[in-house]
């Protein structure tokens, strides 16, 4: 029996949230005050799966789809943090505090309405990775991005 065992706390803080709202009074933690490093919230998981009624060519697209994973992974780090995540998490001497930075993908508690846990994060930009960081919400409206709904026709 072959097994696939994967580690999904950083999954799970990411799918928990992107489905929760985030509350105005969440987003006011942010401005001034840390919170707390609480890398005990979450729990390894292991996934096993009984890999042996599996072809041979849906074994490898199990490894890929793993393989795709890493790259999707990546992906989000760049969408999530704007700056460089190898200077950050080489910054970080504790490890519960780096695997709390890279279960939350940046310096923000996902959970606690992405209020700043490192000193000098500050709040986290509306832009995150994706726009630049002084752009407006004004200005991402008016802007005729190519592709976009507000390209004229």
């Amino acid at each position: 029996m072959q097994t696939s065992r994967v580690f999904l706390p950083a999954v799970v803080a990411a799918l928990t949230f992107a489905l929760s709202p985030q509350s105005p009074a969440a987003e006011a933690s942010g401005a001034g005050t840390l919170a707390p490093v609480r890398p005990g919230i979450y729990a390894p998981v292991t996934l096993a799966a009984d890999l042996a009624p599996l072809t041979a060519k849906e074994r490898e697209m199990v490894s890929l789809f793993i393989d795709a994973s890493a790259i999707m992974d990546d992906l989000f780090w760049q969408q999530a943090y704007p700056g460089d995540r190898a200077t950050l998490l080489a910054g970080i001497s504790d490890p519960a505090t780096r695997r709390f930075v890279e279960v939350n993908y940046g310096p923000w508690d996902r959970l606690a309405g992405n209020a700043p846990f490192l000193p000098g994060a500050g709040p986290k930009p509306d832009a995150a990775g994706f726009y630049p960081l002084d752009m407006t919400r004004e200005e991402f409206e008016r802007a005729n991005l190519p592709g976009s709904r507000s390209e004229s026709p």
